[in-house]
Parts: C-alpha cells; structure tokens; sequence
C-alpha cells in the first residue's frame, strides 16, 4: 500500500496547519483567475515576434478553417488530459480512489483520502504543465501548418496551470519531512507535526 491515509492523520499526530481553497476563499480565487487571465495576455502580445522569428505561421484559407476545427478539437480534449495527467501521478504515490469533476471554472482532479509529502505533491500539481509543454512547444517547431494551434495550447497549458503553480510556490516553504498535503481537487491542506 502506497502512502498515508487522511482518516490516519490525527492518530499519527498530525494536525491541519493550513488550507488553500480555489474555490471558497474569493481572495485566492480571484487572484488565481487574475493570473491567468494576465499570463494568456502576455503570450498574445509576443505573438508578432513569434511571426516574425517564423515561428508561428498562419496558412490563409482552408487551412485556418481546419487549424481552427483542429484546436476546438484539442482543446476539449485538453482539458480532461490535464486532469487525468494528475490522476496518473497521484497513483504513483497513493493507492486511494480518486474523484474527478468540475466546480465553477476548475476542472479537478483529487483524492479525499491521499496524503503526499510535498515534494510528491508538487510532481502531481505540475505534472501536467511539464507533460503538455515538452508534447506542444516541439510541435510548433515540427508541425508549422498548426503552429499558431500549438501555441495556443500551449498559453491554454500555462494559463490552466497557474493553480497547480500557486499551490506550488504557496506551499513551497512546507517542504519538510513532517509536513503532508491533503488534495480534495479544489482545497488543499497542510498538515503538520
């Protein structure tokens, strides 16, 4: 059996020290949105030095139409990909069930009754980030005709990573071997001895 459950905390003598809620807390929720609103921002306006480094291309015609098709396409898919990628990860260090689904604009993934060390839970929070940067910024380079598809999945990448990012840097300073971190898919809790 991988891991600890949430139910064996407290005879552990843990005892919650915090908890993040992307959803409740309209502080962090805002914050979080604001952010990626910024982030897609700052990757349109680099878009002309993109075209004019040649490495976004937009075909005229046909070929928009379908490159469009093609990123509605892959952007459905996308988005249960990403939270999938989590649910991969998350078993590779925890034998709970997980719960996947959607709350207002976030899509999740989570365990009611995993505990992971931090740095166990950092691999799952960005995991996805990594997985669909290292499949979509090569393909800009390989697939020219879909490079500005690439491109946009890959802001979409960054702009819907920017929780798992939060969560990363905000529980960055937990990083220690009596710390573990609850993961419903929406809050998050440290954990402490």
């Amino acid at each position: 059996m991988k891991g600890i459950k949430k139910s064996e905390l407290e005879s552990k003598g843990y005892k919650e020290k915090g908890k993040i809620d992307l959803v409740n807390n309209k502080k962090e929720a805002i914050l979080v949105n604001v952010l990626g609103i910024a982030i897609i921002v700052a990757m349109i306006l680099i878009v002309p030095l993109l075209f004019k480094l040649n490495i976004i291309i937009i075909f005229p015609g046909e070929k928009y139409f379908i490159s469009m098709i093609a990123f509605i396409v892959l952007m459905l898919l996308y988005i249960p990909l990403h939270e999938i990628v989590h649910g991969i990860t998350l078993k590779c260090f925890s034998d709970e069930k997980l719960s996947f689904g959607w709350k207002l604009v976030y899509a999740y993934c989570g365990s009611k009754e995993a505990a992971m060390r931090p740095n166990e839970y950092f691999i799952v929070a960005l995991a996805p980030l990594v997985v669909f940067s290292l499949v979509f910024i090569p393909l800009m380079f390989i697939n020219k005709e879909l490079s500005l598809v690439w491109y946009a999945l890959e802001a979409m990448n960054v702009s819907g990573s920017i929780g798992d990012i939060y969560v990363t840097v905000k529980l960055w300073k937990e990083r220690n071997n009596d710390t573990l971190i609850t993961d419903s898919g929406t809050d998050m809790t440290v954990w402490s001895k």
